[in-house]
């Protein structure tokens, strides 16, 4: 009977380590889908960002405009910007872009105000200068955006614990 009884107890102990080693690689399987998950999140979340971003300039460049709606719209679609970025690269979004397009929305009202031919010389110069801004912003734009939207194993950010 203690014979039986010790392998019975030894037997339950070696089933009881199996599932503890069960649940420990379950656990790390958990842990690595939801931080791939994760990391799918940020990325659609910066990805929109760039997205809503570029289409503006995209827009401004093309179209040489940028109506109220516009720049409306890129103020709520990049407002986010500030947490999921490092400093440079949210305030390049945030405060560069949104400044010149909100003073280009300015200048294309006022040139609809029908001003004098010296303010009207003056509000096409600051115009033209805001279009060559939005150039120069698409090519920084891509490049601070880059390491973001590259899908790697160490996304700008990551911390490793």
């Amino acid at each position: 009977a203690p014979l039986a009884a010790f392998y019975v107890a030894n037997k339950f102990g070696h089933i009881q380590a199996e599932i503890g080693r069960h649940q420990a690689e379950t656990a790390a399987l958990a842990m690595g889908t939801a931080r791939n998950k994760l990391r799918l999140d940020l990325f659609e979340k910066r990805l929109a960002i760039y997205e809503a971003t570029n289409s503006f300039i995209s827009n401004v460049r093309g179209l040489k405009n940028g109506t109220e709606s516009d720049v409306f719209e890129l103020i709520r679609s990049t407002k986010a910007a500030i947490w999921l970025f490092d400093e440079k690269t949210a305030n390049f979004i945030t405060k560069q872009v949104r400044h010149d397009a909100l003073a280009l929305e300015d200048v294309i009202g006022n040139l609809e105000l029908d001003p004098d031919e010296g303010e009207k010389r003056e509000l096409l110069a600051k115009r033209r200068e805001l279009y060559r801004r939005f150039v120069e912003h698409q090519t920084v734009l891509h490049d601070l955006m880059t390491p973001y939207l590259r899908f790697t194993e160490d996304p700008p950010g990551a911390h490793h614990s």
